[in-house]
């Protein structure tokens, strides 16, 4: 399946519009940070859903609430060692909801996150989702700056040029 975009009187794919203009990453990141530029908008829920549902890859995979918590700020959020702590996700506002959101028959290992239910998220919040509807808080800009580096290292391995080349 190819995705196609109309631009004014023609129809592209996806991909030629990002080769012609490496700036147009910027519009198709699903948290953009400005919403009038935007050619793809999520809402802020699909972000909540994604996390959620990284973390429940971890629980299958065993992983303790740190180490959860260490890989999705890393591969999710792109936090590094110069980034500011106080931009990541933290155990404490993902444990203030994880009662809430846990399936009724999930794991009794305190260790781990418990399964959460992602349809619970349609009626009940998450913390992290109020911070990333920030329009310019912390967390949402590193997903942003995340979305940018993986877009960068697309374009450098398809021989576009780039910021990283």
């Amino acid at each position: 399946m190819t995705s196609l975009i109309t631009t004014g009187t023609s129809v592209k794919k996806i991909n030629e519009i990002l080769r012609e203009d490496p700036s147009s990453c910027e519009v198709t990141c699903p948290l953009n940070l400005d919403k009038d530029t935007a050619i793809v908008q999520t809402g802020e829920e699909w972000a909540e859903l994604a996390v959620l549902t990284f973390f429940n890859m971890c629980t299958d995979k065993e992983l303790d609430k740190d180490e959860t918590i260490r890989l999705c700020n890393t591969i999710m959020f792109g936090m590094g060692p110069t980034d500011d702590p106080r931009d990541s996700i933290s155990l404490d506002e993902v444990v203030s909801n994880e009662k809430t959101l846990a399936m009724a028959n999930s794991t009794e290992d305190e260790t781990c996150f418990p399964r959460f239910d992602l349809s619970k998220l349609s009626s009940c919040h998450m913390t992290l989702g109020e911070r990333l509807k920030e329009p310019s808080g912390g967390l949402r800009r590193m997903f942003v700056k995340r979305y940018r580096a993986v877009f960068d290292k697309f374009q450098y391995w398809k021989g576009v040029p780039t910021s990283m080349s």
